[in-house]
């Protein structure tokens, strides 16, 4: 190239595109055993969920990729996704991995305490006479004693008992499984003489929709 030669400039300009994308969600527990989560991304198309995760993935995948544990995962797109963990009890970490429209990832695990427990006991008799020594130790729901019909409920929703005797007539009503019958008439008249009685309960366990099959049963009250 000679020094008279010309050369003109080469202008050029390049687009960066940051795929800037954020994942979170907020645990809903209001309703245990059914914890809901809220998708709270920012920046993201399509979403990932990972539950029952004995561990943090994010410390079990070193490339920063959602780590699917015992195949427990859900492509879902809603604002809101819900699981039952009626039968898990422990603590679970749930795990989200959001995608923008360009293929970028971002991930976050949270954990879940579930320390709800759904069981029920009905005793058959019970001794309303204030002799404890009827009964030795702690009922179910840690009461001396053996004087009141316990029924030992746990993780209800509904509770709804009454009580008759054998022609029919109700002796005792309750909604509320801290009020227990005492073996009189709804539990301030007449004592109930030695027998059977016969009860009609219906409860619900918390996170269901619908009622558990009705109880019906017999108690037998021994002075």
């Amino acid at each position: 190239m000679s020094s008279t030669d010309k050369v003109c400039p080469a202008i050029d300009s390049v687009v960066i595109e940051v795929g800037n994308v954020t994942a979170d969600f907020e645990i809903d527990s209001t309703k245990k055993p059914l914890f809901c989560f809220n998708n709270l991304s920012e920046n993201s198309t399509s979403h990932r969920w990972s539950f029952y995760n004995p561990k943090d993935i994010m410390t079990l995948d070193s490339g920063n990729r959602l780590f699917i544990a015992n195949g427990n995962s859900a492509d879902y797109d809603q604002p809101q996704i819900c699981e039952d963990y009626r039968d898990s009890l422990g603590v679970y970490w749930v795990c989200l991995e959001a995608t923008n429209d360009i293929g970028c990832k971002d991930t976050i695990c949270k954990k879940v305490y579930n320390d709800f427990k759904a069981s029920i006991i009905i005793p058959n008799v019970f001794t309303p006479n204030k002799k404890k020594d009827n009964f030795a130790g702690l009922d179910p729901d840690g009461l001396e004693g053996n004087e009141f019909f316990n029924i030992s409920i746990e993780g209800e929703e509904k509770y709804d008992l009454v009580i008759f005797d054998r022609w029919g007539v109700k002796v005792f009503s309750s909604t509320d499984k801290n009020k227990d019958w005492n073996g009189k008439v709804n539990n301030s008249g007449a004592e109930c003489p030695d027998g059977t009685y016969y009860y009609i309960f219906k409860y619900r366990f918390k996170g269901n929709d619908k009622d558990e099959p009705v109880l019906n049963g017999v108690v037998r009250i021994i002075r």
